[in-house]
């Protein structure tokens, strides 16, 4: 039986498969010995380093300073990024409400106006910051109503946006719109001439137009003034009314929202 060398020096780092060990073969060389019966006999070559200047791979040591670095590089990155964000935000908000003021400033109308609140039913005669009157009104309620043709679709509601008063008219003339006969189930004039479409003293003493078929007039129920009730036109008191008449001129400013 063979005798075997004995083990006197310190195994490689790495695995070794059963039966395997590594042996110096000289000063700078190790080899893998395989013992008989093993299934690995390819021999393996390696160079051992006994000091540091002859390591193969001196940039290893730097990679977590490297990796360190990249890390503080990003966080400066990601702390600076979002104040720069910020502060072009806030000059963009700034150019903003500078574009906005000068807006506001060049709308500003120059007489009295008016300003209707459909959701709190007011009405307001304004100048500048003041207001000249006040009022309690009615606004449209927003309901469809259709009927038996396809073109027999409304929803009343009171237009939004900025228009001003065209014309002013006491003792005002109703032409009854088609909708009306439809509600109460009424037959329907074929002639527009019809005397059936003409009423006086529905739109009390006064009305003031700032659309064609949209007006500020009178009710004969003042009883449901603070409600959105109407066909789109606003209804206001006879006191009101009045005042609105003899006080409002052609063109003034009407601001619905």
């Amino acid at each position: 039986m063979p005798r075997r060398r004995p083990r006197t020096l310190s195994r490689r780092p790495g695995r070794l498969r059963m039966g395997c060990r590594w042996q110096r073969r000289n000063t700078t060389t190790w080899s893998k010995r395989c013992d008989p019966g093993t299934t690995v006999s390819k021999r393996s070559t390696r160079r051992k380093y006994k000091t540091a200047g002859e390591n193969p791979r001196p940039f290893c040591i730097f990679i977590p300073v490297l990796q360190m670095i990249a890390i503080l590089i990003s966080a400066l990155v990601l702390c600076v990024a979002p104040a720069q964000a910020m502060q072009a935000s806030l000059a963009e908000l700034a150019s903003e409400h500078r574009r906005l003021l000068q807006t506001i400033e060049d709308q500003t109308p120059q007489t009295p106006y008016i300003v209707i609140n459909t959701h709190d039913n007011q009405l307001l005669l304004r100048q500048g910051d003041a207001v000249l009157r006040q009022a309690t009104c009615a606004t449209g309620s927003g309901r469809k109503l259709e009927g038996d043709k396809r073109w027999h679709r409304w929803t009343f509601d009171t237009p939004k946006g900025r228009f001003a008063i065209a014309r002013k008219v006491a003792d005002p003339l109703w032409i009854r719109p088609t909708w009306d006969f439809i509600e109460n189930a009424e037959e329907i004039p074929v002639f527009a001439e019809d005397r059936r479409r003409f009423q006086y003293g529905v739109l009390g003493e006064y009305a003031l137009y700032f659309l064609k078929d949209f007006m500020i007039h009178g009710t004969l129920f003042e009883v449901n003034l603070g409600k959105s009730i109407t066909h789109g036109c606003v209804r206001v008191g006879g006191e009101d009314l009045q005042y609105f008449y003899e006080t409002v001129e052609l063109g003034w400013p009407v601001f619905i929202y």
